[in-house]
């Protein structure tokens, strides 16, 4: 429990000022000091001070993509919201990835997010191609989905409210209370996520039909990666399609208690060719020890020749 003086000291660092006569504090005496911090950071004061909206507050629609498209962005999202927003997100990866695009076939997008990579996909493909697109936090998809209702794009997307995975089952998903990128939802039950929610999983084997051929699998799951790839087996082993994914060693032994060399054996068996994304442009990793690793995080694309 938080004494008096740390309470003091909370209120000068968030709000900027001493607890006055008119701060009823007796009920933050029965919280700690971390659960302080997020009282003050939700009350009406630090929200008007600083000019902040909370994580899953206020979502609007706005043009991307040169105007050709309407997106529903958080306005409380400084990381993708604000990238799509100014045409500008993640622009090393989202250039391999249209390059990459068969137009001819089907793409498929896991971890969606608000659809940034859907929308750039339904640039390159032709008229009989379709995104499949995978989100798990219903937050997250429901503006996804409107976002597809607002294009008239539902005989161009078929969208899944779900986890993608290796089995069909129930999953726990959880994110940070006072995440800004809801996006970063993950598979697990941590102490430090406030917010959990029970989701279904499925193969991707399973959510695409089998009579669509698919020419690039888009993966970014918060470390659950492997687990996809492994639902997909029909997929990879038919189509031979590219992948482009996220590689995230820590996010794999938190969520599967795995190691980042269990992720790249795999592609090593499927895949005659791995290459790292950077701001540099794409260069071929013949091993882990290849891959550099920034912000824990490292961008992949794995094709076959």
């Amino acid at each position: 429990m938080a004494t008096k003086a740390e309470i003091s000291v909370a209120f000068e660092a968030i709000l900027g000022r001493q607890i006055s006569d008119n701060d009823k504090i007796d009920q933050l005496l029965d919280m700690d000091i971390a659960n302080i911090g997020k009282y003050l950071r939700n009350t009406s004061e630090y929200l008007n001070n600083t000019k902040s909206i909370e994580a899953t507050g206020k979502w609007v629609a706005a043009k991307i993509l040169k105007s050709r498209y309407l997106i529903n962005l958080n306005l409380a999202d400084k990381f993708v919201s604000f990238g799509c927003l100014i045409d500008n997100y993640e622009p090393y990866e989202t250039e391999v990835f249209r390059r990459a695009i068969d137009p001819l076939c089907d793409v498929v997008d896991v971890g969606t997010n608000i659809g940034w990579y859907t929308f750039n996909a339904l640039e390159v493909i032709g008229s009989e191609a379709r995104v499949h697109g995978v989100e798990a936090n219903t937050i997250v998809y429901n503006n996804y989905i409107e976002s597809i209702r607002l294009n008239q794009l539902f005989d161009r997307v078929s969208a899944h409210n779900c986890a993608a995975g290796d089995i069909e089952t129930e999953v726990t998903l959880g994110w940070h209370e006072q995440s800004k990128n809801l996006g970063s939802a993950s598979i697990g039950n941590y102490s430090d996520q406030q917010v959990i929610n029970k989701v279904k999983m499925f193969p991707l084997d399973m959510l695409v039909p089998a009579a669509r051929k698919v020419g690039i699998i888009k993966i970014d799951i918060e470390g659950a990666e492997l687990l996809a790839l492994k639902g997909a087996n029909r997929i990879i082993q038919r189509d031979r399609p590219k992948i482009i994914l996220e590689f995230n060693p820590s996010g794999m032994e938190a969520i599967m208690r795995a190691k980042a060399s269990d992720l790249f054996d795999w592609l090593l068996v499927h895949y005659s060719n791995i290459y790292q994304i950077t701001p540099q442009g794409v260069s071929q990793v013949n091993s882990i020890d290849d891959i550099s690793i920034k912000d824990g995080i490292a961008n992949l694309l794995a094709e076959n020749h």
